[in-house]
């Protein structure tokens, strides 16, 4: 006879409803209701972010990106013996990565031919590329702002909550080992209720002492806004929270994409922790089921022209992330003509994508990481206010 066990059906799955989980303006945006098959792959995935005694389990602070490409329904990939043999990958090499291409630092990578080769035959594709770009900085401590402004008293803050975001991630990236230990000290992000007013103020003045002297409008207006904070009744985002998590897993942002894009498919590189996450729900779109997969890279060339896209991507964002305005004008001057081409091609490609859908962009980092990106890749002018 059959254990009890085994005559339990599966546990019920969660409905998540598209249209209510994705912004409301894609709705409405240019090809955000076309259908694709998008390919993905991620780059410094860490896993998890969490607090320790001397500060975050990770301290490098990558830029998380989940990316690749998405076809158009009925296009396909050519010419891929093509590029292999361009690329110069051995007959027996399984599936293709950054590294059969370059190796190195951002700099040295954008100096290679065969980068130019990869990019050059991309843009001449059907194929536009997508990705989700995350600070995981930004992301873990930005819960403070967004706890703050929820309460009623703080709702004309609304309006700027993104820049007082921007300023609280510019002055913590200078000493993100201090501030989180600061954080552990009030077991963020579940702060006790008798201790609201303790924290904001040991985080106002932990600001104010790497920051004396506020650099514009809004670091001022960050600094009013915590003291006026202080007396808050409750912080509605670091409550009943585990101790020291401050970030789970990155289950949200493969939710965010095949949400945004409802009428797609979703063909995602392994990753057996998202992949069980998932299985919790029935992501739907309307009365169809959303399908998504999760492949080997070696079983599928689109995954690994994401895996490459990715890898390049990932070392874009983190070479704009850690350097400043002047740093990365001053590093593109002096690029050499590879470089510069190499450059030119990714901003191309974007553009490309970008025309079609600008959902297909999706950056969740600092105003200041955008900005600087906008300038060093696009050659847009960099905002005085910032500098």
């Amino acid at each position: 006879m059959p254990k009890t066990s085994d005559l339990e059906s599966p546990p019920e799955r969660l409905i998540i409803d598209a249209a209510s989980f994705r912004s409301p303006e894609l709705e409405f945006m240019r090809g955000a209701n076309d259908e694709y098959i998008l390919y993905y792959d991620e780059t410094n995935n860490i896993r998890k972010l969490y607090l320790k005694e001397n500060g975050a389990n990770d301290e490098e602070y990558k830029n998380f990106v989940l990316g690749g490409i998405a076809l158009p329904k009925g296009s396909t990939l050519s010419g891929t013996d093509e590029l292999k043999k361009a690329l110069q990958i051995q007959k027996t090499t399984k599936e293709i990565k950054l590294e059969h291409l370059a190796k190195g630092d951002y700099e040295k990578i954008l100096a290679q031919p065969k980068i130019g080769i990869f990019l050059d035959w991309l843009l001449n594709s059907p194929a536009y590329i997508h990705y989700t770009n995350l600070s995981i900085l930004n992301w873990s401590i930005l819960d403070l702002v967004e706890s703050i402004v929820a309460e009623d008293e703080f709702k004309h803050y609304l309006m700027m909550q993104w820049d007082l975001k921007n300023e609280l991630h510019h002055i913590v990236k200078a000493d993100p080992r201090g501030y989180m230990q600061l954080l552990k000290s009030f077991s963020y992000p579940n702060i006790a209720h008798e201790r609201i007013q303790e924290f904001i103020d040991s985080v106002r003045g932990y600001l104010i002492s790497k920051n004396p002297t506020p650099r514009n409008i809004a670091c001022h207006a960050l600094y009013a806004f915590l003291q006026q904070a202080r007396n808050a009744k409750d912080l509605v985002f670091l409550v009943d929270n585990e101790n020291d998590i401050l970030i789970e897993d990155f289950h949200v942002f493969y939710l965010n994409r095949i949400c945004a894009f409802k009428n797609s498919q979703h063909v995602f590189d392994n990753e057996r922790k998202i992949e069980q996450i998932l299985k919790r729900y029935k992501i739907a779109n309307g009365n169809r089921e959303i399908p998504y997969s999760f492949f080997d890279s070696e079983s599928d060339f689109a995954i690994q022209v994401a895996d490459v896209l990715c890898g390049l991507l990932g070392k874009h964002f983190n070479f704009v992330e850690n350097h400043s305005i002047h740093e990365l004008l001053v590093r593109k001057s002096n690029f050499n003509e590879t470089q510069r081409s190499n450059l030119k091609l990714l901003e191309k490609l974007i553009d490309k994508s970008d025309d079609a859908c600008p959902a297909f962009i999706f950056n969740s980092t600092s105003i200041d990481s955008i900005q600087k990106n906008q300038t060093f890749l696009h050659n847009l002018p960099y905002p005085m206010v910032l500098q």
